[in-house]
Order: C-alpha cells, then sequence, then structure tokens
C-alpha cells in the first residue's frame, strides 16, 4: 500500500477496492484479459470497467475465459493502441466493437 492510500485508510476514506478506478491508478497496474488476445490469436473486442483491482477486463469475445491472464495497463496498449482512447472509461460500462479495426461503441455494462 502507497502513502497515498495509507493515508486515505487512516482517515477514514475508502475501502482498498474504491481506491482504485482509474486506468492509471498506481494501486491497480495490470488488466485481465484472454489467453487468446495475450497469444495474439484475437483481437480485443469488449472492455469492461469494474470497480475493484482486476475492474479492467479486456475480451475477445470469440473464444470462451478458460484461463485468465494478467496484463500491465502498458503492455495492452503496445498490444492495441486503440485502448488508450478508453482510458476514461468509467466503472460501470463497457466498450465493444466489431472488428480490430472497428470504432469503439461505449454503453452501460449488462448486469
Amino acid at each position: 500500500m502507497n502513502d497515498k492510500a495509507l493515508l486515505l485508510v487512516l482517515l477514514g476514506g475508502s475501502s482498498m477496492a474504491a481506491l482504485s478506478s482509474g486506468w492509471d491508478d498506481p494501486l491497480d497496474p495490470v488488466a485481465i484479459i484472454t489467453e487468446a488476445v495475450a497469444s495474439k490469436r484475437q483481437p480485443i473486442l469488449r472492455v469492461t470497467h469494474e470497480e475493484g483491482h482486476g475492474g479492467w477486463q479486456f475480451y475477445d469475445d470469440a473464444e470462451p475465459l478458460t484461463v485468465p491472464v494478467v496484463m500491465s495497463k502498458d503492455q495492452l496498449l503496445a498490444l492495441d493502441p486503440s485502448l488508450a482512447s478508453l482510458k476514461d472509461l468509467p466503472v460501470g460500462w463497457e466498450a465493444i466493437r466489431e472488428s480490430r479495426s472497428g470504432k469503439w461503441l461505449r454503453s452501460r455494462a449488462r448486469p
């Protein structure tokens, strides 16, 4: 826990899960992706942003998520630079596209 997070907790701030939300949050530097995306077999077609650590999730929507892979957000940007346009995706939202070159469409996440 860094000094900022410790101070917030000591001052009666939010829980650790609530502290993590933004793309650049130093307490949450990684994301969950599918093995097919990690191995470059499939493109990222859906991004979800949930509250808490591991809240950023990236799916190909072609292969079932059998083995989640953890990857740094910096590595994800190198893998797919279009993800930079989603850094401000709010918690509780998702973005989808139909193909690797498709436009990202944002909406509230499905329950």
